[in-house]
């Protein structure tokens, strides 16, 4: 058996050690199978651009309730409106083109449909007759399921590693030890959505499709969730950009636990002269929600520390913290402690429904191809308003509003981490503790994209990342681990049990008299790499195992109705829906 067919999970996927008993195998699929659309683009624009699922068709899918049941086409050799059918091809209009419907029409229908950033819309079980309505009872009772895409067997194309992406030269910095490069040839997370590398696996022949690694093999930065404008050596530790601050997060990310990851500066504030223009880098840890073209601390949803003065960043609120600016050379190491996650979802647990559930992860996501490689389309957590509402000044509120202070106390989002903590550590010594009870991360607290179908589920990513943020030719190098150009003083990693021997330089007591400290311990963030593949391993085997069994049921169900002269759909599966092949994804060029 070849690694290559190992069901390897995605790059930056976050979890907490997996806990089989935790992950409700049992689970049923009870939401109507969405299937694969045809052709769609894939703009550089924040929302997206969905088009008709019909093939042939260029114009928007009506929806259910349309009061307009035809289409209006205009004829390529006349002026005169032509009728034509809902599903029936659009006439080109003169020139050529073919009419469109506007980008917001097709979102807003988008929004209407639900399921996932691919899918159109499905038929879902019937509820005409005794039967149908007693399936629609169960489906509503049922806890969340994992959703189905009926998909055409895989190619033997679709067996092979994924590849890294290709590395262009850039001419800048011109007086740079390191060499940076552009990555092309891979899609990157925009607003909503989030791509992961992915390929067919004959281990699970139900499923089809796993996620997959892409060399180095390492915690390193993300090259999907990175700014298009951040730059990279080839290693994917280093980086800088010629833009104003841009960010990148890690391809690892921290649910539970003690990590501890360093960086350093490597162009930043000249300590010769600090009013030198020579970039500026920020350094810290960000949740998905955070946009990739803000610094780190910038919104509610990261928290980081500015090389100018030492100050540390929440909401985009600076406040002094070293006293001390961080120059080029300085290394920053940065501490995290998280509660279990059991303790999370116990706190959420009056602020969803889902919560009368065992825990689950749910993974609602869909391959694509681009640029002839396969990549997992899914839904990316969005920035609620109450957060981005948290970052502006208290203002009076209007007779009878609630004042800000109210609605944190009734929003999920608003919710803490018990004992939860940053330290920030300046080559290898404590600087102390920056930020404490950290904000809750599991969904309902995170939420994905409002209007495209998106379910508030764990779908095993939710965390802190370790992110940077570079501006104006500022250049960092980050290290996860394990071994650590200075170490953090008062921290051990591994199995080391042994507490330090601290010694007293106090001229007032003995020279024996020695200060015993037992440290903290941490792990690198570079262990988090294999245990997050080994989380996505349980997840598939887990999905493939409800997935068959949901198959075997619908294939009885639909043996038992057959003569009916209706389809059958039961737990979200129905045998008779046509399997689609895998669409191929485009960026409009700019």
């Amino acid at each position: 058996m070849s690694a290559n067919d190992l069901p390897v999970p995605a790059i930056g996927s976050g979890g907490a050690t997996a806990n089989s008993a935790a992950l409700s195998p049992g689970r049923a699929t009870s939401h109507p199978p969405p299937i694969i659309p045809m052709k769609r683009s894939l703009s550089r624009d924040p929302e997206p651009r969905i088009e008709s699922p019909i093939p042939g068709a260029h114009h928007a899918t009506p929806t259910a309730g349309s009061p307009e049941p035809n289409l209006v086409g205009i004829g390529a050799a006349t002026s005169r409106p032509i009728k034509t059918k809902a599903r029936d091809k659009v006439a080109p209009r003169e020139g050529g083109r073919e009419k469109k419907e506007s980008w917001k029409k097709k979102e807003a229908q988008a929004a209407a449909r639900g399921g996932t950033p691919t899918s159109a819309p499905a038929a879902g079980p019937s509820t005409k007759g005794a039967s149908g309505k007693a399936v629609a009872a169960v489906a509503k009772n049922a806890p969340p399921a994992l959703q189905v895409y009926p998909l055409s067997p895989p190619k033997e194309v679709d067996y092979l590693p994924a590849k890294p992406p290709i590395f262009v030269p850039v001419t800048y910095p011109k007086n740079s030890d390191v060499a940076f490069f552009e990555t092309t040839e891979h899609p990157s997370n925009r607003k909503g959505f989030r791509y992961l590398p992915c390929k067919a696996s004959r281990l699970i022949p139900t499923l089809k499709y796993h996620t997959t690694e892409v060399p180095p093999y390492a915690a390193r930065i993300s090259y999907e969730d990175k700014s298009s404008h951040i730059h990279l050596d080839e290693t994917g530790v280093a980086l800088t950009t010629e833009k104003g601050f841009r960010s990148a997060r890690a391809n690892v990310g921290l649910r539970e636990g003690d990590w501890y990851y360093e960086c350093k500066v490597l162009n930043g504030i000249n300590p010769n002269d600090p009013t030198e223009e020579n970039g500026h880098v920020r350094i810290g840890f960000a949740r998905r929600e955070t946009s990739l073209d803000v610094p780190v601390g910038y919104d509610a949803y990261s928290y980081g520390i500015r090389d100018k003065d030492g100050q540390i960043v929440h909401m985009s609120r600076p406040k002094d913290f070293m006293k001390e600016s961080v120059v080029n050379g300085d290394v920053i190491g940065l501490h995290i402690s998280l509660p279990p996650l059991s303790v999370q979802r116990e706190i959420l647990a009056p602020y969803s429904d889902n919560s009368k559930y065992p825990p689950d992860v749910l993974r609602d996501r869909v391959p694509i191809k681009y640029k002839a490689q396969l990549y997992f389309e899914q839904f990316e957590y969005m920035p609620v308003k109450d957060m981005e509402d948290a970052m502006n000044p208290a203002a009076p509120t209007a007779s009878g509003a609630p004042s800000l202070s109210m609605v944190k106390g009734s929003k999920a989002c608003f919710r803490t981490l018990p004992g939860s903590r940053i330290t920030i550590y300046k080559n290898g010594k404590r600087m102390g503790t920056a930020f404490e009870d950290l904000f809750v991360f599991l969904p309902p607290a995170s939420q994905p994209l409002p209007n495209g179908g998106g379910r508030p589920l764990d779908d095993g990513f939710c965390g802190y990342y370790p992110t940077v943020s570079v501006f104006r030719g500022g250049r960092a190098q980050v290290n996860f681990g394990p071994t650590w150009e200075y170490p953090p003083e008062d921290l051990v990693f591994g199995n080391e049990e042994i507490p330090i021997l601290i010694t007293n330089d106090d001229e007032m007591r003995d020279d024996d008299d020695d200060v015993v400290a037992q440290k903290a311990k941490a792990r690198p963030v570079c262990e988090r790499y294999d245990e997050q593949i080994a989380e996505d391993c349980v997840y598939d085997l887990i999905d493939e195992v409800d997935l068959w069994l949901a198959e075997q049921k619908a294939a009885e169900a639909g043996q038992n109705s057959a003569g009916s002269g209706a389809g059958t759909s039961l737990n979200g599966v129905n045998p008779t829906q046509e399997a689609k092949e895998i669409q191929e994804m485009h960026i409009d060029e700019e």
